[in-house]
């Protein structure tokens, strides 16, 4: 009895408190934790559940909150709530006729006409599942690619290779990364073709050439090289990404195709050597 008349005045005062839950970017649920029926909720929430607010209200909270890793939702809420999970909680909230939504929720006590509530707010995490999704995706394309892949700073630094490198050079992943590019440069790679990498790089566009690499072990071998840079949202140059592979025949320097185009005369780089064109060679 006192549960409802609790109930009731929350519902008689709802215009006090609307606009804030109203305002929230998150669906908000206020629960009665001593029925586990959700007794306020917002707009937020019925877009997430797919359901209006008036067939929410008076819902027992273990109908919308499914049970993680066999522990009940609700009590992941308390366990939040209560501090022992200071950064939240992965949920999964059930939708009537269609696959349940991840959620990332916080949770809070709150108190209200002389009783405590649980409030509970949920963000829709499944935009984030998907980005998961797809960079695990990337991943495993990178780590089963043919080719030798390898991502540096922007000057130089190897920041990632993948298994087909590793292979292919003799370099383990913990001896290449933080590793110049240049660790694998041999005498054979005449310095004009270096200057015409880094003047194209360094101005925004790919190159393609070959080049006479060394490998751990010494052995030169020959790969035919793509570089492209990588820009952020400013336009500046922050990471390059290397594609290697064994050319279709073995030419010298002097005898394969041109890929170089000239630098435009406003490049960046101008037309004295760079600086950081020696590090990009240097191992």
């Amino acid at each position: 009895q006192v549960g409802r008349a609790a109930e009731n005045a929350m519902r008689v005062s709802e215009n006090k408190y609307r606009h804030l839950f109203e305002a929230l970017s998150d669906a908000a649920f206020v629960i009665d934790v001593i029925s586990g029926r959700i007794i306020d909720t917002n707009a937020r929430a019925e877009t997430l559940l797919g359901r209006p607010r008036t067939s929410i209200l008076g819902t027992n909270q273990s109908r919308l909150f499914g049970p993680v890793n066999d522990h009940p939702g609700f009590e992941l809420l308390r366990a939040v709530a209560n501090g022992d999970h200071p950064g939240g909680c992965d949920l999964e909230v059930v939708r009537q006729g269609a696959p349940p939504v991840p959620v990332h929720a916080s949770a809070t006590w709150i108190n209200l006409y002389g009783r405590r509530f649980l409030l509970a707010l949920l963000r829709d995490a499944s935009e984030r599942s998907r980005m998961e999704e797809s960079s695990g995706l990337f991943l495993r394309a990178m780590e089963q690619c043919p080719l030798s892949v390898v991502l540096t700073d922007a000057g130089g630094r190897i920041i990632y290779v993948n298994q087909r490198f590793i292979t292919r050079t003799g370099y383990s992943f913990a001896e290449a990364v933080g590793k110049n590019h240049g660790i694998l440069q041999s005498a054979e790679t005449p310095p004009r073709t270096g200057e015409q990498l880094w003047q194209a790089i360094t101005s925004g566009r790919a190159w393609r050439g070959e080049f006479e690499n060394r490998k751990k072990n010494g052995e030169i071998f020959r790969e035919a090289v793509l570089i492209y840079p990588l820009l952020n949202h400013a336009g500046r140059i922050t990471h390059f990404f290397v594609l290697e592979e064994t050319p279709a025949g073995s030419r010298r320097d002097s005898d394969q195709p041109s890929h170089f185009q000239a630098p435009p005369q406003n490049s960046p780089t101008g037309n004295s050597p760079p600086i950081m064109y020696r590090g990009w060679f240097e191992g």
